[in-house]
């Protein structure tokens, strides 16, 4: 919950730490965390066809990895009202 304080999208209380689920398939090799993110064209968030979850595999917690992640998909751009 630390880390989400530090995001400046101002939608903290939407970060979720959840646990990698098998059926998300074998967990990357060497890799520690996984950044995950429901994104959609900021133009258009209904469009289904340009709805996609995007991830990022990191071996270690860095902060300017979130930060990069969030940068390039950030919570306003989830096709749910008001980004997520």
């Amino acid at each position: 919950r630390r880390i989400s304080k530090t995001f400046s999208d101002n939608l903290s209380d939407r970060f979720i730490a959840a646990p990698w689920a098998k059926a998300d398939g074998p967990f990357p090799a060497g890799k520690n965390i996984v950044l995950a993110r429901w994104y959609a064209d900021p133009r258009n968030p209904s469009d289904l066809q340009s709805q996609r979850g995007v991830r990022q595999s990191c071996g270690s917690v860095s902060g300017q990895a979130i930060m990069d992640f969030m940068k390039n998909y950030p919570a306003t751009d989830a096709p749910e009202p008001n980004g997520g």
